[in-house]
């Protein structure tokens, strides 16, 4: 799996997360940290351009993990360049 975040030291963190669909399929993104459910962001394509995002602040212990999993989803990607049209960020608001 890649995009997998460790945080380095323990603390507040902020974390952000965008996917779009574009047909009839449905976007569905689960956060999970540590492999526990944090949240979810869905989005219902219905033939159009939908954009969904989310943001969350966990604590976090040094060594916890924290990434995005597609579920049964339909992500956006340019047809030019296969781009994909969906963000994870994340930053530490401060230690603890």
């Amino acid at each position: 799996m890649k995009g997998i975040f460790t945080a380095p030291v323990g603390g507040l963190y902020s974390f952000s997360f965008w996917g779009a669909t574009w047909t009839k399929a449905d976007l569905k993104q689960v956060l999970y940290k540590n492999k526990k459910h944090v949240t979810t962001i869905y989005g219902s394509g219905g033939g159009r351009f939908e954009a969904v995002s989310k943001s969350t602040a966990p604590q976090l212990n040094q060594g916890d993990t924290v990434y995005i999993v597609m579920k049964n989803s339909s992500a956006f990607e340019n047809r030019n360049d296969k781009s994909s049209h969906n963000t994870f960020s994340g930053f530490l608001l401060y230690p603890l």
